[in-house]
């Protein structure tokens, strides 16, 4: 949690519970971020992922995947008789939520 904006601090009249819960927020917002960023680290040492492992890593079952190579947001990789995935690109598909 290095930056926290100030400005999104809540006035201290608030109750303990808001107070928590504002918290939670920053700290599942700030782990996602750092999650996210160290995907994208490992992704730069593993180039091709199997189509199981994207499953796995987005949590979406193999016709997900398929719908999404038919779709363009993924491109698919033939090796030998093993279909491949560049992580990099799988990862662009995660996206940091809201909470």
């Amino acid at each position: 949690m290095a930056n926290v904006n100030l400005n999104d601090l809540p006035a201290f009249s608030y109750d303990e519970k808001t107070w928590d819960k504002f918290l939670s927020e920053v700290i599942c917002r700030e782990l996602n971020k750092t999650l996210i960023d160290r995907e994208r680290e490992i992704a730069s040492s593993m180039k091709y992922i199997s189509i199981r492992a994207a499953c796995e890593l987005l949590d979406v079952t193999k016709p997900t995947i398929y719908q999404f190579i038919n779709e363009g947001l993924l491109t698919k990789y033939k090796m030998g008789a093993s279909t491949r995935l560049l992580r990099a690109q799988v990862l662009e598909l995660v996206k940091p939520v809201n909470i």
